[in-house]
């Protein structure tokens, strides 16, 4: 069926081409060459408008971060330190393009104060800021500056000692112990350093008791016994090498043998001390009861002195031995005669339900002694007496006995014998 509908005449007569000759107009168009002048006058107004933008829209500005912490830094060491590190703050301008500055953050302007450019003392510091920012400029600080109080920091070696937190009782009063180590070197600031006094390690008497080697903490101490903050040790403790002692008085037991010479007489032997201090184990000091010493010889006729001889069970030992004498006096010997009514005389072991009767009137003691002792001597302390034992009833002579009340430096003599009645 053909298409009778009406097609459109172009004027001239020709007929539509259609849309195959719309790409070459386009490219006719856009030829250099085609409207050359009004494609150069549009690229310079496009070239002006964008200074235009960049100029009044993204301008030149300033901006004050404030409250920016400042740090403390030493990029070359002087073994400095800042006395007071009281965090401190300062304000930061910056300056650059509005869209650098509105996106500085404040963690992008790090101040800082290189302190080992610094002399020990009071030093006026200048803080610096360290950004990695090449589009901003930091403008001004404020302050600028900071006083800072340096010092030195010094490594000094201490001995250690060891304190009781309570006082022993006497009898472990010369407990030993050893620290190790014997010295710790302490470390920080010269005037921590200097107003350290001591490095003392505390130990109770539980501590020790339980254990011979005890680990302990060791405090740097001030002279007044306070802990002093801010210094290191190269080691915080010691170890502690426990030797218990115990330490008990106990009587002396001192024997001697009199081999004075014929005419002379040991009026005295006595000790400078009759209790020792021992000190020993424990174990040991508790079972012993009494030190025993050496016998002791008196011969001759001259007074004497010496230094004991103590004989010591094994772990046991005796502080200053040499304050521990004897002392030995001899006399020359002298006698005096007593003449004692028979009255005093005492008749011993009579039977039960006998009495007795000395008939004679007076009996002759002769004393033998020092001059010193004899001086002394009373009648009244002079014993006399009988022996009746076995003895019924009837008339007997028998030796009388003599003595000096105590005191065995006399020597007694009587050759009298009594008549004694036994009824």
């Amino acid at each position: 069926m053909k298409d009778n509908a009406p097609k459109k005449i172009l004027k001239n007569g020709q007929k539509q081409k259609g849309l195959k000759t719309l790409p070459r107009k386009l490219f006719d168009l856009l030829s250099i060459k085609h409207n050359f002048t009004a494609k150069i006058l549009s690229l310079v107004f496009a070239i002006v408008f964008w200074i235009y933008v960049m100029e009044k829209v993204n301008p030149e500005v300033t901006r004050v971060f404030y409250n920016v912490p400042v740090s403390y830094v030493e990029r070359s060491s002087k073994n400095l330190i800042i006395v007071d590190s009281t965090p401190f703050f300062a304000d930061v301008e910056i300056s650059g393009r509005r869209n650098d500055v509105l996106s500085t953050r404040t963690d992008a302007l790090p101040l800082f104060i290189d302190y080992g450019k610094l002399e020990e003392g009071e030093n006026l510091a200048e803080i610096q800021c360290n950004t990695y920012m090449d589009n901003v400029v930091i403008q001004q600080i404020t302050p600028s500056n900071l006083f800072i109080q340096t010092e030195k920091i010094i490594s000094v070696p201490k001995h250690c000692e060891y304190r009781l937190e309570e006082p022993f009782s006497d009898d472990l009063s010369k407990s030993k112990i050893k620290l190790s180590p014997a010295e710790i070197v302490i470390r920080g600031p010269r005037s921590k350093v200097n107003t350290t006094k001591s490095l003392v390690a505390f130990i109770n008497k539980e501590q020790m008791m339980e254990s011979s080697d005890i680990d302990l903490v060791v405090r740097p101490l001030n002279a007044n016994g306070q802990e002093v903050e801010g210094v290191v040790m190269t080691s915080d403790s010691v170890r502690a090498s426990v030797n218990l002692i115990k330490t008990k008085n106990v009587p002396i037991i001192c024997e001697y043998e009199d081999k004075t010479d014929d005419g002379f007489l040991l009026e005295e032997f006595k000790l400078s001390k009759d209790y020792v201090l021992i000190s020993g184990e424990p174990e040991v000091v508790d079972s012993t009861y009494k030190i025993k010493t050496s016998d002791v010889i008196i011969s001759g006729y001259e007074s004497e002195e010496g230094v004991l001889d103590f004989v010591l069970p094994s772990c046991i030992t005796v502080d200053n031995e040499e304050e521990y004498k004897y002392e030995a006096t001899i006399e020359p010997v002298v006698s005096e005669k007593y003449g004692i009514n028979s009255s005093e005389i005492s008749v011993v072991n009579l039977d039960s339900g006998l009495t007795a009767e000395v008939k004679s009137s007076e009996v002759v003691v002769t004393l033998v002694s020092s001059e010193k002792v004899l001086g002394a001597v009373e009648e009244k302390d002079i014993a006399l007496e009988v022996d009746a034992d076995g003895l019924g009833k009837g008339m007997y002579a028998l030796y009388v006995e003599a003595a000096v009340k105590g005191d065995n430096r006399i020597r007694c003599h009587t050759s009298s014998m009594v008549t004694v009645e036994i009824k």
